[in-house]
């Protein structure tokens, strides 16, 4: 009896496998996608950030501070 190479068992381990449950291909794909990162935001939205802390001034206001 010949002696097993790596390849042979791990065809073997595949031939002998449990295929996975519908669905948990799935899961394991959403387990994996890249979280967003809260803190970066796109320039579209800080300038809407900044428009919306100057909003109640107006330029009359505004002037009359100085």
């Amino acid at each position: 009896m010949q002696k097993k190479t790596d390849k042979d068992e791990f065809l073997e381990a595949v031939k002998n496998a449990v295929p996975l449950k519908k669905g948990s291909n799935r899961i394991f794909r959403e387990s994996i996608k890249p979280k967003p990162i809260p803190h970066k935001r796109n320039d579209d939205e800080l300038t809407a950030l900044r428009e919306s802390q100057f909003s109640d001034f107006t330029e009359e206001t505004i002037l009359d501070y100085r």
